[in-house]
């Protein structure tokens, strides 16, 4: 069990995992990296709505070697965005050990690309993320790697338009 956001009024939920070759886990969800209104005893914006929650660990619990403690929170809050929900909904591991993980950034569908380390590998997208504004599809549920390891699809729910499918080339870290 672990949730290092209860001592601020957070929560948690984690919807995916992968293992990186070091045998880390690696997990996606969301959740409140702080109660409405509350501050953060770990340096995020006092959480409006849902924040993207990632963690890192190992049997023995947190690992230091994964963002700040074991944990990172994607958050919106602060931006210039018009609505702040932020989850992680499904995530698949490259064969480099970053992770992609999928969901929602602020008011668009994303996808957030995470180094071993837990941060975003800013060399790719925005700064480590790919929005897709405009959408009506709220969010990225699911995500599959190709077999041979080179591209990412990802997909969102369903509107009357129909659904986004999103294919992503992988490159090298």
């Amino acid at each position: 069990l672990f949730n290092p956001y209860v001592a601020d009024g957070g929560a948690a939920e984690a919807y995916g995992i992968a293992q990186l070759s070091d045998g880390r886990y690696v997990t996606t969800g969301y959740g409140a990296v702080t109660g409405n209104n509350r501050p953060s005893s770990l340096g995020y914006e006092s959480t409006v709505a849902p924040d993207a929650v990632l963690f890192g660990f190992t049997a023995e619990g947190l690992s230091g070697a994964f963002g700040h403690d074991g944990q990172v929170g994607i958050q919106s809050e602060g931006s210039d965005r018009t609505a702040f929900e932020d989850r992680g909904r499904a995530l698949v591991l490259l064969p480099d050990d970053r992770t992609v993980h999928v969901g929602r950034f602020g008011d668009a569908p994303a996808i957030f690309v995470v180094r071993p380390d837990g941060s975003l590998d800013r060399s790719v997208g925005d700064d480590g993320r790919f929005e897709y504004p405009g959408q009506v599809a709220s969010h990225f549920y699911a995500c599959a790697l190709s077999a041979d390891g080179t591209r990412v699809a990802a997909s969102t729910s369903a509107d009357p338009n129909g659904a986004l499918l999103v294919i992503l080339q992988v490159g090298e870290n």
